[in-house]
C-alpha cells in the first residue's frame, strides 16, 4: 500500500488508486475500502485490477469522467456485499474471473448502483442475487455489458428484493442462451435492449416496461414465465425467430399490453398459464396463441377494444389533425378519477352524446342508483346551459336554442311538492304544492321599465272565475309593507268614525291605496 502523507483539503479525493506506486494513495482498491469510512469516495485511475473486493456500506468506487467514457478502468473478481446500507459503482468496467462478478447476499438491507458501467461476463453469469431481505436491491443504470461464451447469462437471482436494469444495453457476442433468472422477487426492466433469454420462476415476477428483447439470432424463446407469481409486460418487443416469442407455465399469469412479438413459428405465445393481454402486434408469420387460459382485450376491426368474447367494447373514432383528446387518469386514497379534455388548444369543451333518442344517465354505486338522467327529444333544438360563475356571483341556469322564445320547465313527479332552498336544503324559501288533475295556476309577470312599473300576479286557468287565496299560518295577520301603499286619514275619517268595528279604535287611520283595471285609484279604510 502506497501512502500520501500530504493533508490533501481540497484534493478530488483522499483516496486515489493506481497499481502504480507513487501515482495515488494506495495501489490495491481493497486497501482503499479498508481505510475508508461511510460516506467516502474511492476514485480508480486507469488499469487493470485483478481483485476480489468486500464492499464497504457508504463508501463508493468510481473511475474519474474521461476514464469512464473510455472504459479503461477494468475491475477482474467478484465484488461481494452483505452490510446495511448502500453502495455505489460508477464509470468501472466489472469483469468475470471464474465467478460473479457481484454478488448480493445475507439478511440485511443492501443496496448495490451500478452506474454507466460495463459488465462483462466473460467466462461465468455476471450478478449472484441471493440476499433474504425484501429491501435489498441492485440497480444498473446506464449500463452496458456483454455474454462473452456460451452457458453464462447476466444475472441469477433467487432474492426476496428488486433487480432493475434501466436504460441499459446487453449484448451477446457468445451467443449464449442461456436465460437470466429469478426464482424470487421482482426483476425489472426499464428501457433496454437485451439479446439474450431472460425467464422468472417459483414466486419471481418481473416487470419490462419499453425493452427489447431479440434472440431471432439464437432462434430460442426470448421471455419464459413459470412459476406462481404475476408479471407485466408493456411497451416491449419480443423477437425469436423461428422459436416460440413467449411461454407461460402452469400456474404462471403474464399481463401483456402494448407489445410486439415477433415470431415465426406455430406459436406465437403458448404455455399452460394464464395470458392477459391487450394491443398486441404480431409482425412475425405466427399470431397465434395457444396459452390454457386467454384474457384477451385486444384492438377490434373497427377501431377500439372488445371483451373476452369478441364483442365490441370500446370504440374509437379518429378525426385527422386531432390535437384534442380525452385523457383518464387514476388517483390516490381520497381522491377521485378523472375524465378530462385534453390537448393543445387552450379551451376545450367536452361532449356526451347519446345515440338516438337514448338518455344520458348518471348514477352512483356502480349503476345501481340514478343521479340525473338527461331525456333526448327527436330533432331536439332548445336546450339548456349551467353556468358557473365568479366570487360573489350566483350561478345560473338558462335555456338556450335555435328558437327566439325558450321557456323553462320544472315538473314534479305526481302530486311532488317543489321546494326551493337556501343555504341547505333544511332552509326552505318557497314550496309548491301540486292538486291532482289541477287546472287553475298563477301567473308572475315582470315588468319592463316604467313610473311607476307594475309585476303582476294572476290567477291563470281554465275555469272562468278563479279565486286567490293568501291564508296565514294559526293566529298570523296578512301583512302588507311599503308606506306606499297608505294614505293619511283625511277630513272624511270623521264621517266614518262610527263605522268601525266593535272594540276596536272608530277612527281611520289609514286607506289602503289600490288600482282597478283601468288604473283608477280606489281607497280601502283602515281602522
Amino acid at each position: 500500500m502506497t501512502t500520501n502523507n500530504i493533508t490533501n483539503n481540497y484534493g478530488v479525493s483522499s483516496f486515489i488508486v493506481d497499481s502504480t506506486p507513487g501515482n495515488g494513495d494506495y495501489t490495491t482498491i481493497q486497501s482503499a475500502i479498508n481505510a475508508a469510512s461511510s460516506g467516502q469516495h474511492i476514485f480508480i485511475r486507469p488499469g487493470t485490477y485483478t481483485e476480489n473486493l468486500t464492499l464497504k456500506a457508504g463508501v463508493n468506487l468510481h473511475a474519474f469522467r474521461g476514464d469512464a467514457i473510455n472504459g479503461i478502468v477494468i475491475i477482474v473478481g467478484n465484488h461481494t456485499y452483505t452490510a446495511t446500507g448502500t453502495t455505489t459503482i460508477s464509470g468501472i468496467q466489472l469483469k468475470t474471473n471464474s465467478g460473479f462478478f457481484l454478488t448480493v447476499s445475507g439478511s440485511n438491507i443492501c443496496i448495490v448502483n451500478l452506474v454507466d458501467c460495463n459488465l462483462i461476463c466473460s467466462n461465468n453469469t455476471g450478478i449472484s442475487f441471493t440476499n433474504s431481505n425484501n429491501g435489498s436491491s441492485i440497480l444498473c443504470q446506464v449500463c452496458t455489458g456483454d455474454l462473452q461464451t456460451t452457458g453464462i447469462a447476466f444475472h441469477t437471482m433467487s432474492a426476496a428484493g428488486t433487480l432493475t436494469y434501466q436504460y441499459c444495453n446487453f449484448t451477446n457476442s457468445g451467443a449464449s442462451t442461456t436465460q437470466s433468472t429469478n426464482s424470487a422477487g421482482i426483476a425489472q426492466y426499464f428501457y433496454c435492449l437485451w439479446l439474450s433469454p431472460i425467464s422468472c420462476s417459483g414466486t419471481g415476477v418481473f416487470l419490462k416496461d419499453y425493452t427489447f428483447i431479440d434472440t431471432s439470432a439464437l432462434n430460442v424463446t426470448p421471455l419464459t414465465i413459470a412459476g406462481t407469481g404475476t408479471s407485466v409486460l408493456r411497451y416491449s418487443d419480443n423477437k425469436s425467430g423461428t422459436a416460440v416469442g413467449v411461454t407461460i407455465g402452469t400456474g404462471a399469469t403474464l399481463n401483456m399490453f402494448t407489445a410486439i412479438v415477433d415470431s415465426n413459428n406455430t406459436n406465437a405465445i403458448t404455455g399452460l398459464g394464464t395470458l392477459k393481454y391487450g394491443m398486441v402486434n404480431f409482425t412475425g408469420s405466427s399470431a397465434v396463441i395457444t396459452t390454457t387460459t386467454q384474457n384477451a382485450i385486444p384492438w377490434s376491426a373497427v377501431g377500439g377494444l372488445i371483451d373476452n368474447n369478441g364483442n365490441n367494447l370500446i370504440g374509437f373514432t379518429a378525426a385527422a389533425s386531432a390535437v384534442n383528446y380525452v385523457g383518464i387518469g387514476n388517483a390516490a386514497t381520497g381522491q377521485n378519477p378523472l375524465i378530462s379534455a385534453t390537448g393543445s388548444d387552450t379551451n376545450i369543451s367536452f361532449t356526451f352524446t347519446s345515440k338516438g333518442t337514448g338518455n344520458i344517465n348518471f348514477t352512483s354505486n356502480n349503476t345501481a342508483n340514478l343521479i340525473v338522467s338527461f331525456v333526448a327529444v327527436a330533432s331536439s333544438v332548445n336546450y339548456i346551459t349551467m353556468n358557473g360563475n365568479t366570487t360573489t356571483n350566483p350561478p345560473y341556469i338558462l335555456t338556450g336554442g335555435s328558437d327566439t322564445n325558450v321557456g323553462l320547465v320544472i315538473s314534479t313527479k305526481g302530486t311532488g311538492v317543489l321546494q326551493l332552498f337556501s343555504g341547505s336544503v333544511g332552509n326552505v324559501l318557497a314550496q309548491f304544492i301540486p292538486v291532482a288533475s289541477a287546472v287553475d295556476y298563477f301567473t308572475f309577470t315582470s315588468a319592463a321599465t316604467a313610473n311607476p312599473a307594475t309585476i303582476t300576479m294572476a290567477a291563470n286557468g281554465t275555469d272562468s272565475n278563479i279565486n286567490i287565496a293568501l291564508t296565514p299560518l294559526g293566529t298570523g295577520k296578512l301583512r302588507i309593507n311599503g308606506t306606499a301603499s297608505f294614505s293619511a286619514n283625511g277630513s272624511v275619517a270623521t264621517l266614518l268614525g262610527s263605522l268601525g268595528p266593535t272594540g276596536a279604535s272608530t277612527t281611520v287611520t289609514k286607506w289602503l291605496t289600490i288600482l282597478d283595471n283601468g288604473g283608477a285609484t280606489h281607497y280601502i279604510p283602515c281602522f
